[in-house]
């Protein structure tokens, strides 16, 4: 009976562990040298705080200058002064940069597994360089409907919106849903599907050049709908975690251990009865 109790209580366990996990994808919180930026010297290094934590193995840095040569050393690292495990760092290799407009290309999987890549520019001097503001939707807007219209608002800089072929484009997971090849900032995605997402805009010279991003994890059907008056009031939902529940793989697993259970009582039945 006892490995009985200890197997019931192992999947509980077990399910109390799992549950919470799900996905969120992690985006550039902020770098120094500052997205599009304009500084007098060259840097030391590239140093970026992402939203989420971040596997520094999983995490590319590529500096180049305007000819796309490369002027980092290759060597990223997580930053050991930050316990969250956000911040990593990519050393770069002055004796390469003069004045100029620098690009760097970011990729890295958060630690739950998601994958997300950007970019951005810096510049060694006084020259303007182009950089995207995501003013709307924020890490904190709200979406409590299924499906929702999202309105997504943008300050570009240094960047003229509409001349000679500029225009910003808007990606939701990966996919290339609305393209603004006018002066407007603002544009709306129409009915985004209940789930969790990865929101991109970029600033592209033609289609395919693209000069700067900016990104943001967004959660569609966040809350339950309010329920109707003459119906009795829903329990409240349990504090959230932030992530979203992978429900087919909990399934999976809260099956293989309940065929785990049934072996161990199938077994100790069997001692008894010898």
């Amino acid at each position: 009976m006892n490995r009985i109790k200890f197997a019931v209580v192992l999947v509980f366990g077990l399910l109390l562990f799992i549950v919470p996990f799900a996905s969120a994808h992690s985006f550039i919180d902020h770098c120094t040298p500052e997205v599009g930026s304009a500084v007098a010297q060259a840097p030391k290094d590239v140093r970026c705080k992402f939203t989420e934590a971040v596997d520094a193995k999983q995490t590319l840095i590529s500096v180049s200058d305007a000819k796309n040569v490369r002027v980092d050393n290759k060597d990223l690292r997580s930053d050991s002064s930050d316990p969250n495990g956000t911040t990593v760092v990519e050393t770069l290799d002055a004796s390469k940069m003069g004045s100029g407009i620098y690009n760097v290309q970011w990729s890295t999987v958060s630690e739950d597994g998601d994958a997300t890549d950007g970019q951005w520019q810096f510049a060694i001097g006084t020259q303007g360089v182009p950089s995207v503001d995501l003013i709307s939707p924020t890490a904190d807007t709200k979406f409590d409907k299924d499906p929702a219209d999202v309105v997504v608002t943008i300050k570009a800089n240094n960047f003229p919106l509409g001349q000679n072929g500029r225009r910003w484009q808007v990606y939701l997971d990966d996919k290339l849903v609305l393209q603004v090849t006018d002066n407007k900032t603002s544009a709306t995605l129409k009915e985004v599907e209940k789930g969790d997402h990865a929101l991109n805009v970029k600033l592209a010279t033609d289609d395919k050049t693209v000069v700067a991003t900016a990104g943001l994890h967004l959660t569609i059907g966040a809350e339950d709908q309010a329920a109707p008056a003459a119906e009795p009031p829903k329990p409240a939902p349990a504090p959230s975690t932030g992530y979203a529940f992978d429900a087919p793989v909990a399934i999976g697993i809260i099956v293989v251990l309940g065929l785990i259970v049934l072996a161990v009582v199938f077994i100790a039945n069997r001692q008894r009865a010898g």
